[in-house]
């Protein structure tokens, strides 16, 4: 299923009329129908002067809070569950990143902010082949140049950056475009990215997208952080029986740690550097807290769900450890080629919830830590799951299309289940979660018991 539930493909469409609109009319006509009483809906974004000691844009629906920097090429710099950060970001980088001169910039000269931004991929076609220097750091203006911001009336926010201009990059003449829209029932931020090839020659670029997580070193390897990815569902990993390729640290047993049984890949952040790339095909890759569960999910479409190449040594997802302090949870979409004109449109989702153990799974609803049971108990059923819901709401069990027993949950609190109820007769078993006045959101199903 792709990230880009039928309310972000409609927001993602809100956002291409937007833009086009504010080309051919200019802001003011498109904000003229808009009261300025009308109360902004929970979660929409409004400035700030005080992100990080810089201007930007907050939203807050009560369960989670946003922040995108101005000042920092409009990525996003604040994800928070209940007051606690999910991002990592260095406060003092915030507007402190130079421009590369002809005469060359090296990497240690690139102050890296952290949070949550997207470049253009593979990083490996960034620089023209005659450029004096190497790989990094990434296109100026498309990672820190001067966006302009749009609120709608919905409570999304928009960001449309300008055009890379510098000579040594491939990319030149291709254009970013954020659009943020926080959930008003649920922790979870989507962000629909535009690229645009405003150059009048054809290129190819992916879409990349990095999220800087906070790491926690703890002397128990068995509380820390971890990174998860679902292994390769359909077809053999093209990286072998590993299911990843290493390009940094290989053969760290305990930092790199295929699960079979789950099939998923857990990194381990242990305070060493480290990278590891996979082409997993489900859409999601996740960061745990392993003090008290806390969880960040990337959801994006799964393979197959964009058009685009996919070249050799492809990796759809990746985990860049950066030492003690934060960790890089990375996702990657396939190549596209884009005539002049032409634009690629992703919709990423940033979800967060509290889980009691271990992912095993993630879906549209939440995460699980032990999958959904029912079996038989002499003339009932014991029902029992572990997950967390990117929502506050209703978690429904239904037999089929009955519901036959509920629960309360929220993102801020993990849902554990282990419940006798009578028994009720049906093929399969449902658990939904549904915010008030939204539709139900799958979390987990399992086959009736025979």
């Amino acid at each position: 299923m792709s990230a880009m539930s039928s309310a972000g493909l409609a927001r993602a469409n809100a956002h291409r009329i937007r833009a086009l609109l504010r080309c051919c009319l200019g802001a003011a006509a498109i904000s003229a129908g808009a009261s300025a009483a009308d109360a902004p809906p929970p979660g929409a974004f409004t400035a700030t002067p005080a992100l990080f000691g810089h201007a930007g844009w907050l939203a807050d629906n009560g369960l989670a809070v946003a922040g995108v920097g101005a000042d920092a090429g409009a990525r996003l710099l604040r994800f928070e569950l209940g007051g606690k950060p999910l991002l990592w970001a260095d406060a003092s980088a915030v507007g402190d990143t130079g421009d590369p001169t002809p005469g060359g910039i090296s990497m240690w000269q690139y102050r890296d902010t952290g949070g949550v931004r997207v470049w253009p991929g593979p990083q490996a076609q960034w620089k023209r082949h005659d450029a004096q220097i190497g790989s990094w750091p990434p296109p100026p203006a498309i990672d820190h140049g001067a966006y302009r911001f749009f609120p709608a009336g919905d409570g999304t926010l928009d960001a449309h950056g300008p055009a890379e201009v510098h000579p040594h990059w491939r990319c030149s003449g291709m254009q970013l475009a954020y659009s943020y829209h926080l959930d008003p029932a649920a922790a979870r931020l989507s962000i629909t990215t535009t690229l645009s090839n405003v150059s009048p020659y054809p290129q190819r670029w992916s879409q990349w997208l990095v999220a800087v997580a906070p790491v926690t070193v703890r002397a128990d390897p068995a509380a820390a952080d971890t990174v998860v990815w679902p292994f390769r569902g359909h077809g053999a990993s093209r990286f072998g029986p590993r299911n990843y390729l290493a390009q940094n640290a290989d053969y760290d047993d305990a930092m790199w740690q295929p699960d079979a049984q789950a099939r998923v890949m857990r990194s381990r952040c242990l305070g060493r550097s480290g990278k590891i790339s996979g082409d997993s095909d489900g859409g999601w890759i996740a960061w745990q807290d392993g003090g008290d569960g806390t969880v960040l999910v990337v959801r994006f479409p799964e393979a197959g769900a964009l058009e685009g190449r996919v070249p050799e040594g492809w990796s759809s997802v990746a985990v860049n450890m950066l030492g003690e302090h934060s960790v890089e949870v990375e996702a990657m979409t396939p190549e596209l080629d884009l005539d002049p004109g032409a634009i690629s449109v992703v919709t990423w989702q940033l979800c967060a919830c509290r889980a009691a153990g271990s992912i095993v799974a993630v879906s549209p609803g939440g995460v699980t830590t032990q999958p959904l049971r029912v079996e038989r108990a002499g003339a009932e059923l014991r029902v029992s799951g572990s997950f967390g819901a990117f929502a506050k709401g209703t978690a429904a069990l239904r037999c089929d299309a009955s519901e036959v027993a509920s629960w309360p949950c929220s993102p801020t609190a993990p849902l554990v289940i282990d419940q006798r109820i009578p028994a009720a007769a049906g093929k399969t078993f449902t658990i939904e979660v549904t915010p008030p006045g939204g539709r139900p959101e799958l979390l987990g199903a399992v086959d009736a018991p025979r």
